[in-house]
């Protein structure tokens, strides 16, 4: 199958999502490849983003300098090397090359653009008719190739299939088998992903090409009904459905549920292959197209999806902009990230720095920020699309005023690597009630309820039933989505330089804003606002409004006054409003429970 092109062009100022810009400490070439921008570190690697001398852009996996001088750590990187320049198939990245004897040995593959099967799911919905078919038929293909290469995945899941703007790529084939006699494996460990791995596996049978058709019944399940086909929660409560309780198959289609039922049967014997399925799948596909020629399921499988693919969308490259040296300073949350990784090789980096060069003038004339500073509607927006693209950020809100009583407080903190992750706090009188939502939807909620006062216990708990609320994405957006309303609504607005944040003519001072931006400069905007109060008059509302100098927000700040008649008297009162965005950028840590302090369901005590 000829390839085409799997993503618009990029560089180190033009970069996809998902990719940030190279820090000083990250090698400039590997092998013929220029790095522009990291795609994921951790623990054991790193993978980045390179362009090489003819143009061809491809994902590089290296090895940390200290493995690369572990023979047999080196050895097992050379295994998976040649496992993947063996694996051939239009729904797997392409191999571009490799070079175990480099000083820092690396391995390069097809850049592959676009969100995952979740992530799709979460936005879409769920599959149905040929775009269903389509992800059978690819993830079939790429099991047959890579089972035929005489690689079994191991960890099948939907993070690990990408959704290009060609069709499904299962990536990730060469990790498990790259672990192979680290602590993970000697030690007894599972690889694999809880409510993906197949049965077996759980009681420590070692992973077979059986194992795999289990997890791609699953994903055909997933992407047919949106659910988990053994639901979520506690590792043992998971395995216990996966190993005694069949699934329920109600929504999935007619055309793909007996090779789901057959893919997700307990005994390995009795799944079908994954040339089985693809025989299957395709053959269906071939007999509702009138005069269409039989060929092989392998080469098959990209008509099939070259004709039923549809719907997916894939962003386009976006312009980059780095921190400059020395801007702002910013206090790292000091909470400790604990993730129990099955089968995964590149970690969170705690130790990963943020990138800081200057930032190159675009063909188009440069940013807002630096090119039109005055233009308030235009320098808003950037902010705001800037600060989407951020692969972590803290951000807080909060309120003071006459008529509050005890201020609502709300902080918020995202993480993209290992996994997206939101956490929120909100704080309103005595009680404390967070929110933990990881992946790349609200498929596992974790919340917290209690007390304010110091050593107070904490309460997590999951609720699947409790659907009344909306994502921490779609909050994130709305607090966002205030910096450019505030300008849209604004009567009159002012440009007023460079100045300190948070520090003008009609702020309150406020010792959280002191602490965490105090000091700092960024493009100041003021100007009125049509009231909101009904009871009373309104004698003034404004905002003011910060922008950094590397394009992010800093601080919207609003304060609304007003007068009450009444029988006693007449009553000023008035509200501070701060939506305050601390950093962008810099390594995040968020603390999560373990499972075992983890309950089903909101507890009877509490807020």
């Amino acid at each position: 199958m000829a390839r085409s092109p799997s993503s618009e062009p990029f560089d180190r100022d033009r970069l996809p999502p998902g990719i940030e810009p190279a820090a000083d400490t990250d090698p400039g070439t590997l092998g013929p490849y220029t790095v522009v921008g990291r795609i994921g570190a951790g623990g054991m690697g790193a993978v980045y983003a390179g362009i090489a001398e003819d143009g061809r852009r491809s994902a590089l996996k290296v090895v940390h300098p200290h493995f690369a001088l572990d023979p047999e750590f080196l050895a097992r990187f050379g295994r998976e090397i040649d496992l993947v320049s063996r694996v051939d198939a239009s729904c797997t990245p392409d191999f571009h090359g490799a070079d175990l004897s480099a000083e820092t040995p690396w391995l390069a593959t097809e850049y592959v653009p676009g969100p995952t099967l979740r992530g799709h799911v979460r936005e879409k919905g769920a599959l149905s008719g040929g775009m269903l078919t389509a992800v059978a038929v690819g993830l079939a293909e790429a099991l047959q190739a890579i089972h035929a290469a005489g690689v079994v995945h191991r960890d099948l899941k939907p993070g690990n299939v990408l959704m290009s703007a060609e069709g499904p790529k299962v990536l990730d084939f060469g990790i498990a088998r790259a672990l192979e006699g680290t602590a993970l494996t000697s030690t007894g460990g599972i690889i694999g992903t809880p409510g993906w791995m197949a049965p077996e596996q759980y009681e420590g049978t070692e992973a077979s090409p059986s194992s795999d058709m289990f997890s791609w019944a699953a994903l055909v399940y997933f992407a047919a009904t949106g659910r988990e086909p053994f639901g979520r929660g506690a590792v043992e409560a998971v395995s216990h459905r996966t190993r005694n309780e069949p699934p329920d198959l109600a929504g999935v289609p007619e055309e793909v549920r007996g090779l789901v039922r057959a893919g997700l049967d307990r005994d390995p014997g009795q799944r079908p292959t994954a040339t089985q399925a693809l025989e299957e799948l395709t053959g269906r596909w071939s007999r509702t197209r009138a005069g269409a020629d039989a060929q092989e399921p392998a080469q098959e499988a990209p008509v099939v999806i070259a004709a039923e693919w549809s719907g997916v969308e894939v962003p386009g490259p976006r312009k980059i902009r780095r921190r400059r040296r020395g801007l702002l300073l910013f206090p790292v949350a000091a909470a400790v990230l604990v993730l129990g990784l099955l089968g995964a090789w590149f970690l969170f980096d705690p130790a990963a720095e943020a990138p800081d060069e200057d930032v190159s003038t675009e063909e188009d004339g440069g940013f807002a920020v630096e090119t039109a500073p005055e233009d308030a509607a235009a320098v808003a927006q950037e902010a705001v699309d800037l600060a989407r693209g951020a692969e972590s950020f803290e951000s807080a809100y909060f309120m003071t005023g006459t008529e509050l009583g005890d201020p609502p407080w709300q902080e918020f903190t995202y993480t993209e690597d290992p996994e997206p992750i939101y956490w929120q706090s909100d704080r309103g009188g005595p009680a404390v009630a967070e929110i933990i939502e990881i992946g790349e939807g609200p498929d596992d909620v974790i919340r917290n309820s209690r007390m304010s006062n110091e050593g107070a216990e904490d309460a997590f708990y999951r609720d699947p039933a409790d659907e009344a609320y909306d994502t921490r994405r779609e909050l994130w957006e709305d607090r966002l989505g205030q910096v450019p309303e505030a300008v849209e609504q604004a009567q009159e607005i002012t440009y007023g330089g460079v100045t300190e944040v948070g520090v003008g003519e009609g702020v309150a001072e406020n010792d959280m804003v002191d602490e965490s931006l105090g000091g700092s400069a960024g493009h100041h905007y003021t100007g009125s606002l049509p009231s909101t109060i009904e009871e009373g008059e309104s004698d003034e509302y404004f905002f003011h409004l910060w922008i950094g100098e590397d394009g992010y927000p800093q601080l919207l700040y609003r304060h609304e006054e007003w007068t009450v008649e009444a029988a006693q008297g007449a009553f000023e009162n008035h509200v501070d409003e701060y939506v305050l965005f601390e950093q962008f950028g810099e390594p995040v840590r968020i603390e999560l429970p373990d499972e075992a302090e983890i309950g089903d369901g909101r507890p009877d005590t509490g807020p």
